[in-house]
C-alpha cells in the first residue's frame, strides 16, 4: 500500500500517465499510477479551482482510500474530478469529500460512474459537497462490496445504485434529485439502515428484494412538496412514505408493501375535471398501520388503477 498525490493541475488519470502522480503532496511527478491498494489524495497542492482531473475514456481507475477534502471548489461547471464516458472509478476504502466536485465528463454515457466496493464493515463515507450536481448533471454512484458504508454527512447526488453490502445512513439525509432514482436489483445480500433519515428523489426502485433487508427506523421517504413519483417497494416494510406527481404524470406503486403512514400529495390531473391517477400493481396489497392521506389538486377525486384489466388491488389499514 502506498500514498499517491495528484500534482500538476489539469491532467488525465489513465493507465499510462505518471506525470501527475507523486509520492508526496506538491512533490515531483513520475510516481506509478495508483492501484486498488493505494490511497489517493487530491489537495490544495494538486489543483487550482479551474483544474480538471479526468478519468480517461473507458479506463477503470482504482484506489483504496480517496480523499479530495483538501482540494479547492470548482470555479466553473467543468472543473473537478471528471469521469469520462464508459470509464469507472472504484474506491475500495474510505471516501472523504469536500467542495471538489466529482462529475461526469463531457459527452458522458450510461456506463460512467464511481463505484464503492469496500470489503470492510463500517467504512466511513463523508460526501461533503463533492457529489452535489450543479444542475441535473451529477455522477451516478454504486455501492457494490462485501463490506459496508456509514454515512458521515448528508448526501446529495444524481442517483444511487445499491448492488451489494451494508449501507447505514446514521440518520443523515439522502437526496438523489427529482428526476433520478435510488435503485437496487439482483439477489446479492443488501442491508439498508435508514434510522431517522429523510430520503428524497424521483423514483424508489427495489426491483428485486431477495436477500434485501430494510431497517426503516423512523425514516421519511419523501417530504412535503418533495415526494417520489414511482415507488417499487419490493414488498418491504417502510415507515413514512410520501408520493407526489410532478407535471401531469401519474403515480406508481409496485409490490405488496407495508407503511406506517402513506401520503399522496399534489396529485395533478391530465385534463380538466379528470381524476388524479394512481397505478398499483395488480394482485398486491398495501398495508397501512398508521394514516393514509391524499390531497389531489383542486380536491378532485383519485382514480386507482391496476395494470391488468379485471384485476384487483387492496388497501388494508390497521387502526
Amino acid at each position: 500500500m502506498a500514498d499517491r498525490y495528484w500534482v500538476g493541475g489539469t491532467g488525465t488519470w489513465s493507465s499510462s500517465n505518471t506525470t501527475n502522480w507523486s509520492t508526496s503532496t506538491g512533490g515531483s511527478g513520475g510516481a506509478s499510477v495508483p492501484t486498488s491498494s493505494d490511497n489517493v489524495f487530491i489537495d490544495t497542492n494538486s489543483v487550482l479551482n479551474t483544474s480538471t482531473v479526468t478519468v480517461d475514456t473507458s479506463y477503470a481507475a482504482t484506489c483504496n482510500n480517496l480523499d479530495v477534502s483538501g482540494a479547492p471548489g470548482p470555479a466553473g461547471g467543468g472543473s473537478g474530478l471528471a469521469i469520462n464516458p464508459s470509464a469507472t472509478l472504484t474506491v475500495s476504502g474510505t471516501f472523504v469529500g469536500g467542495s471538489f466536485a466529482i462529475i461526469p465528463g463531457p459527452g458522458s454515457g450510461a456506463a460512467n460512474k464511481i463505484i464503492f466496493n469496500s470489503s470492510n464493515a463500517n467504512t466511513s463515507f463523508t460526501p461533503g459537497n463533492s457529489f452535489t450536481p450543479p444542475s441535473a448533471f451529477g455522477i451516478r454512484m454504486e455501492f457494490n462490496g462485501t463490506g459496508g458504508w456509514d454515512l458521515a454527512g448528508n448526501l446529495t447526488c444524481q442517483s444511487i445504485i445499491f448492488t451489494k453490502g451494508t449501507l447505514d445512513t446514521l440518520n443523515f439525509n439522502i437526496d438523489v434529485g427529482a428526476g433520478n432514482s435510488f435503485t437496487s436489483d439482483g439477489t446479492e445480500t443488501r442491508v439498508l439502515t435508514l434510522g431517522s433519515s429523510n430520503v428524497l428523489g424521483g423514483s424508489w426502485l427495489i426491483l428485486n428484494s431477495t436477500n434485501f433487508t430494510l431497517n426503516a427506523g423512523t425514516s421519511n421517504l419523501g417530504t412535503t412538496n418533495d415526494g417520489f413519483e414511482a415507488f417499487y417497494g419490493g414488498g418491504l416494510t417502510y415507515y413514512n412514505v410520501l408520493l407526489e406527481t410532478r407535471g401531469d404524470r401519474v403515480l406508481f406503486i409496485k409490490g405488496s408493501n407495508t407503511f406506517n403512514n402513506l401520503t399522496l400529495e399534489n396529485l395533478l390531473q391530465n385534463a380538466i375535471n379528470s381524476p388524479a391517477i394512481l397505478f398499483i400493481e395488480s394482485g398486491k396489497t398495501q398495508t397501512i398501520t398508521g394514516t393514509f392521506t391524499s390531497s389531489p389538486i383542486s380536491s378532485r377525486r383519485i382514480l386507482i388503477r391496476t395494470g391488468t384489466s379485471n384485476s384487483d388491488t387492496n388497501f388494508s389499514q390497521n387502526t
